[in-house]
């Protein structure tokens, strides 16, 4: 079992990307290697070198692998109320996290019902 609330203390907007990104990048069991590129491309620009990026990365994977669904929903419902406090960080993140469902040019029926399921947290935060 994890601290939740010791990370969301803890985690900042990046650590919050990574794990809407990876989370939709896994909802089909597999991040594929067009998904990696795409979730670096978008973190990298606020990441301070590559080292920097895999210790975060590294980090909110082994979050997101200790949590099962029902937890993972309710984690990134906390992380949003801290981190999505406008209609246009939410639309950037929901354009974000489907370029990452789009990069292997596959969308599976799990990457949608996760996609609708951030969707639905986010709107009912804003």
């Amino acid at each position: 079992m994890i601290n939740t609330l010791e990370i969301l203390n803890k985690w900042d907007y990046r650590h919050y990307l990574a794990f809407l990104y990876i989370a939709v990048a896994s909802a089909d069991y597999n991040i594929g290697e067009d998904e990696k590129d795409e979730l670096h491309e978008k973190l990298a620009p606020s990441i301070f070198d590559e080292d920097n990026y895999k210790e975060l990365y590294s980090d909110v994977l082994k979050t997101y692998s200790k949590l099962n669904d029902n937890d993972t929903y309710n984690f990134i419902a906390d992380l949003s109320k801290k981190h999505v406090t406008c209609n246009d960080t939410k639309e950037k993140v929901l354009q974000d996290l489907k370029d990452i469902i789009a990069a292997d040019d596959h969308e599976t029926p799990n990457e949608t019902i996760m996609f609708i399921s951030i969707r639905k947290i986010l709107n009912s935060i804003i």
